[in-house]
């Protein structure tokens, strides 16, 4: 077997994986009868980063295993392909988080946030884990004089 093929062979793996390989994984990619020693595909990968070492690409050797990827100072112009695309927010949320801000937090009865849509899209924000705790000091407060907001 011919080094070319191995690195053919390594190439392609790296590019197809979509994750990092071991060289013993590489290995393994050959046939049973022509598999090359662990020694030919790091000197394999080995030259396969010396071509690749003036290009817009390169090897990298991770803890995980080697693996392609694009050299850092391409980064920027790569960057271009995903643009960033603001949050978008149903209707259904933006209505919870406008009677939340009218009404003040935390809701004055159970239900109250819910009521438009009936959803329940933030448990966490709309109901918190400690809710008797709320309730025993809004009892505490409506005793001492004060005036719920809610």
């Amino acid at each position: 077997m011919n080094e070319s093929h191995i690195r053919n062979v390594i190439e392609a793996a790296l590019l197809a994986a979509g994750k990092p390989l071991q060289a013993a994984e590489l290995v393994e990619l050959f046939d049973e009868g022509s598999q090359p020693p662990v020694q030919d595909i790091k000197a394999a990968l080995t030259a396969l980063m010396g071509e690749y070492s003036n290009r817009g690409i390169e090897i990298k050797e991770t803890a995980a295993g080697f693996r392609i990827q694009v050299r850092r100072e391409m980064a920027n112009e790569i960057s271009r392909l995903w643009p960033e695309r603001p949050a978008r927010y149903s209707r259904a949320l933006l209505e919870t988080l406008a009677l939340i801000a009218y009404r003040g937090w935390p809701p004055g009865r159970p239900g109250t946030a819910r009521a438009p849509r009936n959803h329940s899209r933030l448990p966490g924000l709309l109901w918190p884990e400690d809710s008797r705790r709320i309730a025993a000091t809004r009892r505490a407060q409506s005793h001492r004089g004060y005036q719920s907001t809610v």
